[in-house]
């Protein structure tokens, strides 16, 4: 029987890194509460301590959501984290909340994106569709 630790680390592998600006934040969010529900461990994400019975899954946790954010974002949280919650209301608090300033760069952005090379349309295409869903959320 694999470890709870082995199990989260599989459940994470489908999770998308968050991007430095966070502009995929919805998306990481959303896949890291699957994988979270997927190994049975959900209520460790929003948990403020944790028992000592479930220490190691914590951990475990709290190292797989941690390997999903890129340098800058991991080093501001890395020495203060110590449960996987503690990683999600820094996010949550960075770029969680919707506000006039990033909805109109969204737009900006959205209505100034030119593709600038014919081979790369898919990205293109899903650069456009991440812009419009942060607009309608």
């Amino acid at each position: 029987m694999p470890s709870p630790a082995d199990s989260i680390h599989k459940a994470f592998t489908n999770v998308p890194p968050l991007k430095p600006n966070g502009l995929n934040y919805r998306t990481w969010l959303a896949r890291v509460k699957n994988a979270a529900l997927g190994c049975a461990c959900q209520t460790l994400l929003t948990a403020a301590s944790v028992a000592a019975d479930k220490e190691a899954e914590a951990n475990a946790l709290l190292a797989a959501i941690a390997g999903k954010l890129p340098d800058t974002l991991f080093m501001s949280v890395a020495s203060s984290a110590t449960v996987p919650n503690d990683i999600m209301e820094a996010m949550k608090t960075r770029f969680g909340q919707s506000t006039s300033v990033t909805e109109a760069d969204a737009q900006r952005q959205l209505f100034s994106l030119r593709c600038e090379n014919d081979k790369k349309m898919q990205e293109h295409l899903d650069r456009l569709l991440t812009l419009a869903e942060e607009l309608t959320e």
